[in-house]
């Protein structure tokens, strides 16, 4: 059994890009998307990405708090109970992103996910709520940071699968006992390429099939989970590519 459940959270989780969000509710969604785009499909992130696009968008403590409601109310379908069964099998669940740490604890939070679990960007303000900047020793807002974080859950959970949609997610494959490409948001064409299974639907049933073999789903199909099974079973062979 793969003992780690590690997510991305935009585009994964939820179906919106946290940044854009902010971006378009200051008016700068242009500038900011092209740079999310470019760093999601082919160059990576990198710092001067990072502070560039927090620069332009400029949000406030208050717009970032918003954003978390914002990512609930758009969550992929079936997130909350996959977590929630995949959590009672025993397995250890990550999220692991370059979104902003207000958003992304509050979404967590939803979801039963502890916040030690939780890896993401923390962001300062001011008292009056005004952004002052972001932690830039953070690994996650430059290159291959998802790969050293992956490395250090495994060294101290063992072995780990990923579910995201972007270019830092597929740099961790190495280190990676399975990593499962997410398209249900946006389906780019180098994810899909570059996964071992690739999801389709919006939906994360598939991934209890996935993960979860017969013997270990057979106590939860006559209980609460009955449809979500099936629901990822009939999705895992029309709307999931395997290499």
């Amino acid at each position: 059994m793969i003992k780690n459940v590690i997510f991305d959270c935009d585009s994964t989780l939820t179906h919106t890009e946290g940044i854009d969000l902010l971006a378009d509710m200051n008016d700068v969604w242009d500038e900011v998307s092209e740079i999310t785009r470019r760093s999601m499909e082919s160059t990576s992130l990198t710092v001067g990405d990072f502070e560039k696009r927090l620069e332009l968008v400029n949000p406030t403590l208050e717009q970032v708090q918003d954003l978390g409601d914002l990512y609930i109310a758009n969550l992929s379908r079936d997130v909350k109970d996959v977590i929630k069964l995949l959590n009672e099998t025993g397995r250890n669940i990550f999220i692991l992103t370059g979104g902003l740490q207000p958003a992304v604890n509050y979404l967590a939070r939803y979801l039963g996910i502890g916040y030690k679990n939780v890896y993401s960007v923390e962001v300062y303000f001011n008292q009056k709520g005004e952004y002052t900047g972001f932690d830039k020793s953070s690994p996650l807002v430059r290159a291959h940071g998802k790969t050293r974080i992956v490395k250090q859950i495994n060294k101290e959970y063992g072995k780990s699968v990923l579910i995201g949609d972007g270019k830092n997610d597929i740099e961790a494959a190495g280190e990676l006992e399975l990593f499962i490409g997410y398209g249900g948001a946006v389906k780019r064409q180098k994810i899909l390429e570059a996964s071992e299974i690739y999801i389709e639907c919006n939906s994360f049933a598939p991934i209890i099939p996935i993960l979860m073999d017969e013997e270990e789903m057979k106590p939860f199909r006559q209980g609460q989970y009955r449809e979500l099974i099936e629901r990822g079973l009939n999705l895992l062979s029309d709307s999931v590519v395997r290499k």
